[in-house]
C-alpha cells in the first residue's frame, strides 16, 4: 500500500499541534509558578519584617532616650 502527501501532512500536522498544545501548556504552567514565587516571597519578605520590627523599635528608643 502507498503512503500519500496527505495522510503524511495530516499525520506531521497532528504532530506539530500536539507540539503546539504542550508549549501552551508549559508556557501557562511556567506563568502560574512565577506567579506564585513572588507571592512567596512577599509574604517571607512580610514575616521577616515583623520578626525584625520589635528590635528595630527598641534601637530607635535608645537612640531616642540619648
Amino acid at each position: 500500500m502507498r503512503k500519500t502527501a496527505t495522510e503524511a501532512s495530516k499525520r506531521g500536522l497532528k504532530r506539530h499541534m500536539k507540539n503546539v498544545k504542550r508549549g501552551k501548556r508549559t508556557k501557562a504552567l511556567n506563568d502560574f509558578n512565577t506567579l506564585v514565587a513572588y507571592f512567596k516571597w512577599v509574604d517571607k519578605m512580610r514575616k521577616q519584617q515583623n520578626e525584625m520590627k520589635p528590635a528595630l523599635l527598641q534601637t530607635e528608643k535608645e537612640n531616642d532616650d540619648e
